[in-house]
């Protein structure tokens, strides 16, 4: 059962960068054209998933060390996630205040633009880096399978955003499970 943890929040920078790395690895083709709205989950998303695969140990048939370290790369995400949205948040602060004075003095507000995008790229990086992790510590058939039941749970928010994601796709929810 899913279930957000107390003082789990997400920052609107640290969600900048999530669902790229989603659309990237689990949605159609037709989907990866360059939407902003895709990359503005696929931190969060990738977060998810980190945080979502371990406890599919036996549907996956995860041994007790792929689950130890796929933990340990959702820690490592984590901790670099919170620490790039930090410096994110920072510079939009930055580039929030210069934007709201009369007249906005361009070359102030450039170099807090070139550092968010360079720490979005540096998140989407370490993002991709984590889910590589993953597959190294995975072998295909598990991949594959958990892929194929993440891209399910994607498909299931997209329609009914208000149902949280079982940790069984396809396995209808009672009250006993929520």
């Amino acid at each position: 059962m899913w279930q957000r943890r107390k003082g789990a929040g997400f920052w609107s920078p640290l969600f900048g960068g999530f669902l790229v790395l989603s659309v990237m690895f689990f949605a159609p083709e037709s989907v990866l054209a360059g939407d902003l709205g895709a990359f503005q989950s696929s931190v969060v998303s990738t977060d998810l998933f980190l945080s979502w695969i371990p406890a599919q140990a036996r549907d996956l048939k995860l041994s007790a060390g792929q689950v130890a370290a796929l933990k340990e790369v959702q820690g490592d995400f984590k901790g670099k996630s919170l620490e790039v949205g930090r410096r994110i948040e920072r510079n939009a602060q930055i580039l929030s205040q210069e934007v709201s004075k009369y007249p906005i003095d361009l070359a102030k507000i450039k170099p807090a633009i070139g550092e968010i995008s360079t720490l979005r790229g540096e998140l989407t990086y370490h993002a991709i880096k984590s889910l590589y992790r993953v597959q190294t510590i995975l072998n295909r058939a598990q991949w594959d399978q958990a892929k194929a039941e993440w891209a399910h749970i994607l498909a299931a928010r997209a329609v009914a955003p208000s149902r949280p994601p079982s940790s069984h796709p396809g396995k209808k929810q009672g009250p006993s499970s929520r």
